[in-house]
């Protein structure tokens, strides 16, 4: 391999944060090329795929035609098949490869890679079932194959790396917990601890709650809203995004105490930042991790439900946020939050922004380029 590889990575489609977070990547010294190759993706919610404006020199973005599907089960999934990009690998050091998720293109670009002499890097979320069905256990079944053929396996959190390891017997597999391009943030931090008296004063009218991320059924902000009814306190709640659900969501009637404000999707860190200051606490209700560190990067705690297992790697439940196991369970961390002294609540504000500076995208960077080495 070259002192500075090259990479390609083989997305479905390219999210606006991973994007950020792969384009620091390419800024590195000790980093060639990066090129990734994805679909435009749906046209709305979690699954819109990215298309920059322009391409970088040493990061480049080429976004391919695909033979689409979607597959419907507790959300909707899009499944691209694009073999005319398989063999733009060639002229690349490292291929990246988006896991469980892109199966059906990894069944060609593994063996293509091998073929190639490749380096290859398996990029996996895990699986975050509760139990691990039969259907799961075929669809194990072919990952087990490829990942045997895989050089290293990155993945999202300390829990799938225990799934991977444990069921798809991953030989070298490490956590690179997932995250956002974080640079923004790093000289703001001081900023964002001198806001935490103000923050704490201004609890005294008003719990500023908010939500950031796509409008799907499956991320209950329906049933979220519904948890807020009959909660001693007025609530102000704003919900930033777009999405398949929205119509739904904005048609409802919230409890008396609560006040519903919708605003636009925006990715623009400076343009979502007075938001984010002027609020309490930051709930996420569904899937939707990246939301989470984005949030805790504003110093702003979370309440959580367990979703992919990356909420754990990002919260220290009752340290720096709260872990859910269920949504009737949200009821009860905001009324905790609501009966803490000021003491504790600045506590808890600046355990948010000590985590926000060890999960960040430099140290996603080191690791991930010490790993392929």
């Amino acid at each position: 391999m070259t002192s500075k590889p090259n990479i390609i990575i083989y997305q479905r489609f390219l999210a606006k944060f991973r994007h950020g977070l792969l384009e620091e990547l390419s800024e590195r010294a000790d980093i060639g090329q990066v090129k990734v190759v994805a679909t435009k993706g749906m046209g709305i919610g979690s699954q819109k795929g990215f298309v920059p404006d322009e391409d970088s020199e040493k990061f480049k973005v080429d976004i391919v035609s695909s033979i689409s599907t979607i597959l419907k089960g507790n959300g909707i999934t899009f499944i691209p098949f694009y073999p005319q990009a398989f063999f733009k690998l060639w002229k690349y050091d490292v291929v990246v490869l988006e896991g469980t998720s892109n199966l059906v293109n990894n069944i060609f670009l593994v063996p293509i890679a091998r073929l190639l002499r490749k380096k290859i890097v398996w990029w996996d979320a895990g699986y975050n079932g509760e139990t691990r069905t039969f259907r799961r256990k075929c669809i194990d079944a072919v990952l087990r194959v490829l990942i045997k053929r895989t050089h290293a396996q990155m993945v999202y959190s300390s829990l799938a790396k225990e799934y991977m390891q444990r069921y798809l017997k991953a030989g070298n597999c490490f956590c690179n917990v997932n995250t956002i391009a974080t640079h923004y943030f790093t000289p703001r931090k001081e900023k964002y601890l001198e806001l935490i008296e103000n923050r704490i004063k201004t609890l005294r009218d008003t719990l500023n709650v908010l939500y950031v991320g796509a409008i799907e059924e499956q991320k209950n902000l329906h049933l979220l809203i519904e948890q807020l009814r009959g909660i001693r306190a007025t609530i102000s709640f704003v919900i930033i995004g777009d999405g398949i659900f929205k119509p739904e969501l904005t048609a409802i009637t919230p409890p008396p105490n609560v006040s519903l404000t919708f605003k636009p999707a925006s990715y623009n860190f400076s343009v979502l930042e007075d938001t984010y200051l002027k609020s309490h606490l930051f709930m996420m209700p569904g899937d939707g991790g990246l939301s989470v560190i984005q949030s805790m990067q504003f110093g702003l705690p979370v309440i959580a439900i367990k979703t992919d297992g990356t909420e754990y790697d990002y919260i220290s439940p009752n340290v720096d946020g709260y872990i859910c196991s269920s949504i009737a369970e949200f009821r009860e961390k905001i009324v905790d939050f609501l009966k803490k002294s000021p003491a504790d609540l600045e506590c808890l504000y600046k355990n948010t922004l000590e985590k926000s500076l060890l999960i960040n995208s430099n140290n996603w960077c080191e690791k991930f380029i010490e790993k392929i080495r």
